[in-house]
């Protein structure tokens, strides 16, 4: 008994050591974990997962398979990924994981995050792996990848001409990069034309024309195959108005891009139809231009203008409109008005019952009359005499005033036909000069009248320059007569018409003329002269008579 009791004691210290031996030689289970076979790539790519540290799956049940998932919420392990994660999709489920833990499988980065709360469009960023248990929500390991491409396109949305900014990551750094709009190539208008080293870039680009709707904006480096992102930006339809504000009255162009293709077009001023000018339909990136008239009978305020086109795309913009001012007729460089044109200016919008006074603004010259009771008027002016271009037409009630333009003509006259003196002929002293009347739409017309010592009219060979001239013919007074010369050095003198528009004729050619010597005597002198002779002739008769009544008494 004593020897048995021995023996079992030893027994159970034996294996008590054998199981000290053994114990450490067990390996401690490692965590799990997943590893990928690159750190970077684009949408659509196939990369490698490989898992280690997992639960062997025991077919043929496949109890302890695993969910691969592809989110882009960074998460921890042993958070549940349906209850932190809004974006992720299931990329591989059922998962096989061999008898040592290990898995390796194939997956292709996806376009959309369609299995959580929300879908999105998978772009460029910093996205993770994440591997759960099938049938739980835990996740157990992950690896963070970068999805090549543009990370974020600001703003997304808006008309064409919008400035858009394009950052991208995951590129090839130093390379240079292109951008294309609907697979044509734009221009970078600032920012970074090449990639950062850290792979990052920041561009920005205007939307080209376009038509309404989704376009794809696609960036790619010089690698080869190039290395490239896409991502969407939506065309809005936007219209502009020209001028903004306006009148009742005013002519407006409504421009508008966005549109559809090549689709009729429709305009609303304040929920009514109204007829355009210009193109009816879009052009092929969605593009118009048409024109409009505001109602004559707009009161001042703001007002709706809309654009339709047959596919639904609609825009609009408010329009403030004032008091209108217009003139009848109107006037344009290929149809414009005369000095002496009687024109209607009419008016809306105003005071009423108000003063209105109207102002030709660059001679000036006031015209007065009084709005009616609905702020309206209509007073004829005569144009005065102005100068040919763009004149002003103003109205004022003290309150508001409004401006309109005439346009007056640029046309000159024709040149005067010279009568007075003839060529090569000797005038007076005081010359006559005549020409023929010239006629014009324009009136009163004047005449300019040059005389010269040479026949080129140079600046110090004028010796007589007269302007204003309201008659077709000068003769020169006392102080402007000319000084006697010869054939050899003879005067000339030309001529030229201007009209009340301030439209100059070309001048006459030089015709020649010469000037005799003559005695000019002062008019008081001659008088005086005449009044000694008269005084004389009074006493030669005096004595004349004294003498033949002496010779009579003699011979009595």
């Amino acid at each position: 008994m004593k020897y048995n009791r021995f023996f079992r004691i030893l027994a159970v210290a034996v294996v008590l050591s054998l199981l000290m031996v053994a114990i450490p030689a067990i390996p401690a289970s490692a965590a799990p974990v997943i590893s990928l076979s690159v750190e970077k790539g684009g949408v659509g790519d196939k990369i490698t997962v490989e898992g280690s540290g997992f639960t062997p799956s025991t077919p043929p049940d496949h109890l302890y398979d695993v969910n691969i998932y592809f989110s882009s919420d960074a998460l921890e392990v042993g958070e549940e990924l349906d209850y932190y994660s809004h974006y992720y999709e299931l990329v591989k489920p059922y998962v096989y994981t061999d008898a040592k833990g290990t898995f390796s499988k194939v997956i292709e980065i996806p376009a959309v995050l369609g299995d959580g709360d929300e879908t999105i469009a998978v772009q460029g960023g910093s996205y993770y792996f994440y591997v759960t248990d099938e049938g739980e929500e835990k996740i157990k390991a992950y690896a963070e990848f970068t999805v090549l491409g543009i990370s974020e396109l600001n703003p997304d949305s808006g008309p064409v001409g919008t400035e858009v900014e394009i950052n991208g990551v995951g590129f090839d750094g130093n390379d240079s990069i292109t951008v294309k709009y609907d697979g044509n190539e734009v221009s970078i208008v600032s920012g970074d034309r090449k990639v950062k080293t850290s792979g990052i870039f920041t561009s920005r680009i205007d939307i080209p024309p376009s038509v309404a709707g989704a376009h794809t904006i696609t960036v790619e480096d010089e690698a080869q195959p190039p290395h490239s992102g896409q991502i969407q930006f939506t065309v809005d339809p936007q219209i502009t108005l020209n001028p903004a504000p306006a009148s009742a009255g005013d002519e407006l162009t409504v421009s508008g891009t966005g549109f559809g293709v090549r689709v009729g077009i429709f305009v609303y001023f304040a929920g009514d139809e109204i007829y355009i000018i210009g193109d009816n339909e879009t052009d092929a990136s969605g593009s118009f231009e048409s024109t409009f008239l505001v109602p004559s009978d707009m009161l001042p305020g703001s007002y709706d203008v809309e654009v339709e086109d047959d596919d639904g795309n609609a825009a609009d913009m408010e329009l403030e409109v004032g008091a209108g001012l217009t003139v009848e007729p109107v006037t344009t460089t290929s149809s414009p008005g005369h000095v002496g044109d009687t024109v209607t200016v009419s008016g809306n919008g105003f005071e009423a019952d108000h003063d209105i006074t109207i102002t030709y603004t660059s001679t000036p010259v006031e015209f007065f009359t009084t709005s009616l009771a609905d702020g309206t008027f209509s007073y004829p002016i005569t144009i005065p005499p102005s100068a040919a271009g763009e004149h002003t037409i103003s109205a004022t009630d003290g309150t508001n005033t409004k401006e309109v333009t005439f346009i007056m003509e640029s046309i000159p006259p024709e040149a005067p036909a010279p009568l007075l003196p003839e060529m090569d002929t000797k005038a007076k002293s005081k010359a006559e000069f005549d020409w023929g009347d010239v006629s014009d739409d324009s009136l009163p017309m004047t005449y300019e009248l040059q005389v010269a010592t040479n026949s080129q009219f140079t600046e110090d060979s004028i010796v007589l320059y007269k302007i204003g001239v309201t008659t077709s013919n000068y003769t020169l007074t006392d102080e402007e007569e000319l000084e006697s010369t010869g054939e050899d050095a003879p005067y000339y003198w030309r001529v030229r018409a201007k009209d009340a528009a301030s439209n100059a004729s070309a001048w006459t050619s030089g015709s020649a003329f010469t000037v005799g010597s003559s005695f000019h005597m002062p008019g008081w002198l001659l008088y005086t002269l005449i009044a000694i002779g008269a005084i004389l002739i009074f006493f030669l008769g005096v004595w004349i008579g004294r003498r033949s009544a002496t010779s009579e008494d003699y011979y009595y």
